[in-house]
């Protein structure tokens, strides 16, 4: 008769279907599940191993394996991952014999920060291929973006009664923000034209953006595909755009505020980031516009002209 043990695939899918893992936000699920998958697809042997025999030696092993099956990122996301589950099971009882998360603390490579804000060209070059493409709601989206800073799936899940006495209002899902902020405007008059081409449709949702060639509300991967469409016509007379992807509006709005003067705290009270973020965010656009230097070189020239 075979030996039977909890192997890291049960507690991994033991994991999935767990109300901690429900309390979580939809994207985050998907994304978990992704990197989950990746375990399972490269590294078979640990997927059927017994989970009580893992080490922080043996997850040093998974993760150098992973790295050069499926690079940095994924494998990073996928070991912390790894050690949320086994946290998760621990303290629920299904690995008695493991005192010490063999999968937290392994000094993971740390990943270069991806920050890359639209200029305001690109943005308007973006839009407008939107439009030309017959595609209004997706520029309605990217101005949603970077006009309110807030998350794809926020976005796409954002319900008409919020769009209460000309403001945005929204909890953000994954941290539980509340956003309530007057609607910039540029993004009502979209979102104005919008409602017009649904009352004309004689459509009716409570979703602010919908697929309009079904008037049903987007599902994220098809978004992303129809995005992507835009984005690569775009790119044929803007080349630059071909590297915008949508979760870069967040970091626009974040520096086009502060370029507008706004503080730390009026950008987080806007987008819903903390202070930390923010300003990590703002510490990588300062790298790559050294003309944020010589604004502020002048600044002091004419401080000492003056002789204050």
């Amino acid at each position: 008769k075979p030996v039977s043990f909890y192997t890291v695939e049960q507690l991994l899918r033991d994991f999935e279907m767990s109300q901690a893992f429900r309390d979580r936000a939809q994207n985050t699920q998907r994304d978990y599940r992704q990197k989950i998958r990746s375990i399972e697809r490269h590294l078979p042997d640990a997927w059927k191993a017994e989970a009580e025999a893992l080490t922080q030696p043996i997850c040093f092993g998974m993760y150098d394996e992973l790295r050069g099956k499926t690079g940095l990122p994924t494998a990073n996301a996928a070991m912390r991952i790894l050690g949320i589950a086994f946290s998760w099971g621990m303290s629920r009882g299904k690995l008695p014999a493991v005192t010490v998360n063999p999968a937290h603390k392994l000094k993971l490579k740390k990943e270069e920060p991806r920050v890359r804000a639209g200029e305001r060209e690109e943005i308007e070059h973006l839009i407008a291929t939107a439009d030309k493409l017959n595609r209004p709601e997706i520029g309605d989206m990217i101005a949603l973006g970077v006009w309110s800073g807030q998350r794809q799936g926020d976005r796409l899940a954002y319900q008409v009664a919020g769009r209460g006495n000309g403001r945005v209002m929204l909890r953000q899902s994954k941290t539980k923000a509340l956003v309530d902020i007057r609607e910039f405007s540029e993004l009502k008059k979209r979102l104005d034209a919008a409602q017009a081409r649904r009352k004309l449709a004689k459509v009716v949702s409570s979703h602010v953006i919908l697929d309009e060639r079904s008037w049903t509300p987007f599902k994220p991967d098809h978004y992303r595909h129809v995005y992507d469409e835009v984005r690569r016509h775009a790119a044929k007379t803007m080349r630059s755009c071909a590297t915008l992807r949508d979760q870069d509006l967040r970091d626009t709005a974040v520096t086009w505020l502060f370029r507008a003067g706004c503080t730390i705290g009026e950008i987080c009270a806007i987008t819903g980031h903390s202070l930390q973020t923010a300003t990590q965010i703002l510490e990588h656009y300062f790298a790559r516009h050294p003309e944020l230097a010589d604004s502020a070189i002048d600044k002091v020239e004419l401080w000492w002209t003056r002789g204050d």
